[in-house]
């Protein structure tokens, strides 16, 4: 018989992100687990041709344009050869084109065109269709709470404060970052350029 190794144990050392109140809780779980559903219907009801980066990047050039390619990346918060890409896919559908900056000659600005206006206005509105019968199945008073959480919550993640609380016949409020949630200004405020 051969002799028995001892018994060893080894001790791992293992580092555990610290837990706070905030995020010790099932209810941030089924939160973001609902969310998630959420954005997935909506992206269900139809994107068209565009993947949700680069809607939230023509939509930010709508409502925010015209816009160096640089204030672009900055504010979807991508890096610049990641939007290039994107801007690059816009420009080969015809909804965005590069114009001259009147005030540094050497740059150029991106405009979205009347097609990536509309095309954008087609898909707000077809989420906004989606998003309203489903509100529809609610009572005032839960549709009523739901908007102002929805919009005390975007205003927390977005470290902004809500502007507007009260739900409206015409838009909703809400966070724009992942490009196929539904604009936060009206549909007719979005002219074609």
């Amino acid at each position: 018989m051969s002799p028995r190794a001892p018994n060893t144990t080894t001790i791992v050392e293992t580092t555990i992100a610290p837990v706070t109140p905030a995020t010790d809780t099932p209810d941030v779980a089924i939160l973001y687990h609902h969310l998630v559903r959420i954005t997935r219907s909506l992206r269900s009801g139809g994107q068209g041709v565009l993947s949700a980066g680069v809607a939230s990047a023509l939509w930010t050039i709508i409502n925010h344009g015209p816009l160096r390619l640089s204030e672009l990346a900055d504010r979807e918060s991508v890096t610049m050869p990641t939007m290039s890409r994107i801007v690059a896919s816009l420009e080969q559908q015809g909804f965005v084109e590069r114009a001259p900056d009147p005030d540094d000659g050497r740059a150029r600005l991106l405009v979205a065109t009347v097609a990536g206006t509309e095309h954008i206005n087609h898909a707000r509105s077809t989420k906004a269709q989606i998003l309203g019968t489903a509100m529809e199945r609610l009572d005032p008073q839960t549709r009523s709470h739901l908007t102002e959480g929805v919009v005390a919550l975007a205003a927390a993640l977005t470290d902004t404060a809500p502007t507007d609380t009260a739900p409206t016949d015409t838009a909703l409020s809400h966070t724009k970052r992942s490009g196929d949630e539904l604009a936060d200004t009206p549909e007719s405020s979005v002219p074609p350029r």
